[in-house]
């Protein structure tokens, strides 16, 4: 059976982790990809890509709402990997609250505790890894708020509450706060990785 290399959009919210990520996809091998900036895509002419990458970037979602029209337009054919700022337009689109953090996270390592070693992501990853963040919003877990309901499942959680990482349930949603492409995380490859993987 022949394979066929997904063709990904790597949507750049004008950071310049942008082209880490981009030598990401170009090493694996794995996919053929474009990069567009954010102000410069229109949803109703994408339709040819098998997934959108969300990078990094600076202020809010809502300074880049082409992330969430991609989100409701193509939610149920597409893949989405949301990185930092994306990933943060995946909480805000699928109901989620982004909070300004009391302590600015810029350049700092952490370690992260899976809350779901199983997600598909992180295959091949141990529960426990370091990985580099640089946010200054991002969205807490709330043990008021039904996930399930959304169609989310909070699959890392930061020592002090934040949301590392998302599922969506039902369409293939995935959302990092940390850098993957910085030299701080580890096993960042692997994960950008794995969700080509889930392209195909």
């Amino acid at each position: 059976m022949n394979y066929r290399r997904p063709k990904i959009l790597v949507v750049d919210n004008y950071d310049s982790f942008t082209f880490n990520l981009v030598e990401i996809l170009r090493d694996s091998d794995m996919c053929d990809f474009d990069i567009e900036k954010n102000d410069r895509i229109h949803a109703e002419s994408v339709a040819r890509y098998d997934g959108f990458l969300f990078s990094p970037g600076p202020g809010v979602p809502a300074d880049a709402p082409v992330m969430s029209e991609l989100l409701r337009k193509y939610s149920r054919r597409k893949g989405f990997l949301g990185i930092c700022l994306g990933h943060q337009a995946i909480a805000e689109t699928c109901g989620l609250k982004l909070q300004r953090l009391d302590t600015v996270r810029h350049g700092v390592r952490t370690k992260i505790t899976l809350v779901d070693p199983a997600d598909y992501l992180f295959a091949g990853v141990p529960p426990e890894f370091d990985v580099g963040l640089y946010h200054s919003w991002g969205v807490y877990n709330d043990a008021g708020i039904d996930y399930s309901a959304l169609g989310l499942k909070v699959t890392a959680l930061s020592e002090d509450g934040i949301i590392i990482t998302l599922a969506h349930t039902r369409c293939n949603f995935r959302g990092v706060q940390f850098h993957p492409e910085s030299y701080m995380s580890e096993y960042g490859p692997l994960l950008v990785r794995n969700w080509i993987g889930s392209l195909g």
